[in-house]
């Protein structure tokens, strides 16, 4: 891995996100990427060019001030990795896919709430909104989150209808911080003893394959029952100490086949733990 990608709002939990981003990329050795993007004023009210243009000058030196401030401390804390800093206007969600092809960025690392404090809005609904629609890996760093280096990784999933190469992203950084895996697939608490005895098996069969596919990682796994999938997931990460949840989009007629979208986003509203989501493309 070379590129990391990290959008800023300049807020709290975007810092958040760059701390996290900045020690993974000094532990690997890869190139961070620090990325802010802004709307220009084009208000049909204000008929003045030259009002609009001098507004618009002063937003970009603003924003510039910042974007340079946010790499200054970068460079303070961390000073053995690359920054570059990258000033854009225009939706978000553009600015990124676009930036994310022609860098060949491989991981995107981002906060969960905003500058306001409102959940689920500014860079929480960007995050949201981004992981719908990115072909590359997601990381979602929540508000309440407080650096910890994790100590496993959690990849849930509903099927195993998946190529095992399609998730090396996973087991990348699970060799990187030197972390075991656990393999999760959820089951509601009604379901029979005969289901349960077969999908722990089933279970366990793909956690021997993906065992065969990286040696060098610990994996093992878990069928986890309960009523509520986030509940659940909450709890056990929870009981289990500080981890990384990952999650699998399918990106295919509807945004994915076994994870849906709203619970995705659901997650990456109120997960505890860094959310991973992985794009399987079909």
């Amino acid at each position: 891995m070379q590129n990391i990608l990290v959008p800023t709002d300049f807020s709290d939990n975007a810092r958040k996100a760059v701390d996290f981003a900045a020690q993974l990329c000094q532990r690997i050795g890869a190139s961070l990427h620090l990325i802010h993007s802004f709307i220009l004023l084009d208000n049909v009210f204000i008929d003045r060019q030259g009002m609009r243009a001098a507004w618009n000058e002063q937003q970009k030196t603003e924003h510039t001030a910042a974007l340079l401030k946010e790499q200054q401390y970068i460079n303070e804390r961390f000073p053995s990795i690359e920054v570059q800093t990258h000033l854009f206007s225009g939706p978000t969600d553009n600015v990124l896919l676009s930036y994310c092809e022609r860098a060949h960025i491989e991981l995107v690392i981002m906060g969960t709430q905003g500058a306001s404090g409102i959940a689920e809005v500014l860079v929480g609904s960007v995050t949201s909104s981004f992981i719908g629609v990115s072909p590359i890996p997601v990381m979602a760093i929540p508000k309440d989150f407080n650096g910890q280096v994790p100590k496993f990784m959690v990849l849930a999933v509903r099927s195993f209808e998946y190529e095992p190469r399609k998730i090396d992203i996973v087991f990348s950084l699970a060799a990187f911080l030197d972390i075991p895996v656990k393999l999760i697939k959820f089951t509601d608490e009604d379901e029979s003893d005969a289901y349960m005895e077969q999908e722990a098996h089933k279970l366990e069969d793909h956690a021997k394959k993906l065992k065969s596919f990286y040696p060098l990682t610990r994996v093992s796994s878990v069928l986890l029952e309960g009523d509520e999938f986030e509940e659940t997931m909450q709890d056990f990460c929870n009981q289990n100490g500080i981890g990384i949840l990952c999650m699998l989009t399918f990106h295919r007629s509807f945004w994915d086949k076994f994870f849906n979208p709203s619970m995705t986003k659901k997650m990456a509203f109120h997960t505890k733990v860094p959310l991973l989501a992985v794009p399987i493309m079909s």
